[in-house]
Parts: C-alpha cells; structure tokens; sequence
C-alpha cells in the first residue's frame, strides 16, 4: 500500500505543480488587461502580485535558483516596480507601495528600482507616499529583519502654519552594499557606493560616501576606507588564517 501511495504522490505532484502554474499564469493576464506585467515564466511560482490600479509596470527580471518568494503589493496607478536580472531571495522580498485602510490610500508616479545581482534573505520595502523614489544599486547584499522605509507614515505638522514637515523624496542605496540583520533604512536617505550597515542601525540620514561602515541608532560612520566581499572562502577568512 505504501508502494502505492508513493507512486501516486509521484504522479500527482507534477499535476498540481503544472495547475499552479495554470492558475499563475491566468491570473497574471488578467493584472496585464490594465497593467504592465513581465515576469520570466520559470519565476510565476515566485513571484506573487497584488496590483489595484492601471498604468503601472512590474518588471521582473530572471531570478536566480531558489525557494524564496518576491511578494509585490502596489494600490495605485502609474508606478513602478523593477527588479534587475540575477537577484537571489532565499526567503522573501515584499515590495509595498501604497496601501487600502481609510487614513492611507492609493499612490502615483512611485518608483523602485532594485539593481542586478542584488541579493536579498528577509527584506520590506514600502512607501505609502506619492512621487517617491526607491534606487538600490546592483550587487548589493540584505541579510534578514531588513526595512526599507520611505514613508513616515502620517504627516508631521507645524504648529504655526499646518504645513507638512515629512515629505517623501528619494532613497538611494549605492552599489555593492552590504546591509546587516535588522537594520533600518528611513525616508530620503543615501548612502554611498562599497559600504556596510552594521546589525541593527538605524539609518536616518544620508552618508553619501564610499567605502564606509555604518553603526548604531542613530548610525553613524564608524570606520572608512573598507570594502567587502561576499564570498567567505576567499582570503582565508573561514579558515580564519592570521
């Protein structure tokens, strides 16, 4: 009976696995009647979307081999969402521009783009804010607990004029940047080309240099002239040779 069972298992998986597909495919035409949608189809089992509005683009290039999952919510019209070639998400990625509860809504004209070869273990990025900007460069590095976060959410007023404090504009992250576990990255922040974010900082304003490493809440630079690599093996540093 056992035989059995397993023999049926064998032939029942592809089925399933060919009707998911199915399913993906069908509801990706359906977003594409009002949307923008390119997603390479060995990646349709990766890549989950929720898209409430016209005119906006979500590009997704080929992913690299995984079980990770790219979830991309967009509650708008004319956005964008790209994602270079060769990213690898090994856990998730959720993208989320704009969102429906009453004291939020639907966003315009946002922009995020992620650059090739990026690679990403648990990361969020979102913005509730119209006319932002998102730029994370290629080959840069996000290990898990990560946000991304251009948006304070709510408006901040001035008490003389009621004129909002806390507009959102661009955020930008250089190439070949490494972020550490549970860091923060808030609204309007740069941060330069060959750097690293320590373990739990907390970016609230921009270092536009290079070659730095970032620590601490608030993060500051803690020490400058340094580069990284992600592959361990080289350089004996698992050996961990001295």
């Amino acid at each position: 009976m056992s035989k059995f069972f397993t023999r049926l298992c064998e032939l029942l998986c592809p089925v399933k696995s060919v009707r998911k597909r199915m399913r993906a495919r069908r509801k990706l035409i359906k977003l594409q009647s009002c949307n923008r949608i390119e997603i390479a189809p060995e990646d349709l089992m990766r890549v989950q979307l929720s898209v409430n509005g016209c005119n906006n683009v979500v590009r997704i290039g080929r992913l690299k081999s995984g079980r990770g999952r790219v979830i991309v919510m967009v509650h708008g019209s004319d956005n964008e969402i790209i994602i270079g070639d060769g990213c690898a998400v090994s856990n998730e990625l959720l993208i989320v521009a704009g969102i429906t509860p009453a004291n939020f809504g639907p966003v315009k004209d946002v922009h995020i783009h992620i650059g090739q070869r990026t690679s990403f273990e648990n990361t969020r990025i979102q913005t509730f804010n119209s006319h932002a900007r998102i730029a994370v460069g290629e080959r840069c590095m996000f290990s898990y607990g990560i946000n991304l976060y251009q948006t304070d959410g709510h408006p901040v007023l001035s008490v003389e004029t009621r004129e909002v404090l806390n507009r959102v504009g661009n955020m930008c992250i250089g190439n070949h940047v490494w972020v550490g576990a549970n860091a923060t990255i808030t609204k309007n922040v740069t941060i330069g080309d060959e750097s690293i974010v320590g373990w739990g900082a907390v970016v609230s304003r921009s270092f536009p240099e290079s070659h730095c490493v970032l620590a601490g809440n608030p993060a500051r630079i803690v020490k400058q002239g340094v580069t990284w690599d992600a592959n361990g093996a080289k350089y004996g540093y698992i050996d961990n040779e001295f």
